[in-house]
């Protein structure tokens, strides 16, 4: 008896699993045709971001983004990083000899946290979304960005002397500072808006990038984006003209 009601069991059970396999092959359980693919798998698509896409791939992050999270990629072109090869003949034109700590220096600095389109991009205020009823919220002022860069604690051989600090070797110092680092990187976006929040000009951007800044356009530190915003599943792409550096800590 105890046999019998086993294998009624087990005869449910494989019944139960061949109905729900069946359930999920149907056309409603299907991804929609107009759902874009994730991050990495949409920006093997972009022939000219081919060179990002083997950074990507070098760093282990093809599978990061295209697996888990949401994302804002600010992919440099393939003629971003002629640019760049230029200025840093030390890597002869090839991905590979970069030293794989500072690939991922660069891989991370280019992606910022969650998905922003064109439009969400300058709808942020300090404290969230503009809000035109609130006049201490009600402009576009938020241009930084949280990237995926997180920099290491930072040690600084000091000398004080004459009630002054100043870093030196260590051989010289007498004592030392421990800087921690509390957050991730920031990056900023620049648009047309923010210059007037913050009145400010676009000599002021020339100046501090040796760019000028030009039209609606919008600006990833120095790098132009060049095309409208790529959907993914999991956020957007935007294809940049120059490799951007990590600005300097003030």
């Amino acid at each position: 008896m105890r046999k019998k009601i086993l294998h009624i069991i087990i005869l449910l059970l494989a019944l139960a699993s061949y109905a729900c396999t069946e359930i999920y092959e149907q056309p409603k359980y299907q991804p929609p045709n107009w759902l874009a693919v994730n991050l990495y798998t949409q920006i093997l698509t972009q022939q000219n971001l081919s060179r990002f896409a083997l950074c990507l791939e070098l760093t282990g992050y093809d599978t990061i983004i295209d697996v888990t999270g949401s994302y804002t990629v600010f992919a440099p072109t393939n003629d971003a990083f002629t640019i760049f090869f230029s200025e840093h003949p030390e890597y002869g034109n090839n991905l590979e000899q970069i030293p794989l700590e500072v690939l991922r220096v660069i891989v991370k600095s280019h992606i910022i946290q969650n998905a922003w389109s064109r439009e969400q991009l300058a709808m942020l205020d300090l404290d969230g979304w503009i809000d035109s009823d609130d006049p201490r919220n009600n402009e576009p002022s938020a241009y930084k960005k949280q990237t995926l860069l997180r920099e290491d604690n930072s040690k600084y051989w000091e000398r004080y002397r004459r009630k002054q600090y100043t870093i030196v070797d260590s051989i010289n110092s007498n004592e030392y500072k421990r800087v921690f680092t509390k957050s991730r990187k920031y990056s900023p976006v620049y648009f047309k808006e923010l210059f007037e929040v913050y009145s400010i000009s676009s000599s002021d951007y020339e100046y501090y990038f040796g760019r000028p800044f030009t039209g609606d356009n919008i600006y990833y530190a120095d790098a132009l984006v060049v095309e409208e915003e790529i959907f993914a599943e999991n956020g957007f792409i935007y294809m940049i003209d120059r490799v951007a550096q990590p600005l300097l800590n003030g």
